[in-house]
């Protein structure tokens, strides 16, 4: 039972990775407005959730 509870969790669920990187995107267009502060928030936020969900897979 834990061990399925495990397999659960090891992986972040598809909505909050998508979430995330619909919100990169959505601050580096606005940086194209607002100045590029929002490109690299942007761009930091979508590397940290991808490179989350590299790290989860491959510690499984």
């Amino acid at each position: 039972m834990i061990g399925s509870i495990r397999k659960k969790l090891g992986k972040i669920p598809d909505y909050i990775f998508f979430a995330g990187i619909t919100v990169g995107i959505f601050l580096i267009l606005l940086s194209f407005t607002y100045g590029k502060n929002f490109g690299i928030t942007g761009s930091l936020i979508i590397c940290f959730f991808i490179f989350l969900e590299i790290f989860l897979l491959l510690k499984q």
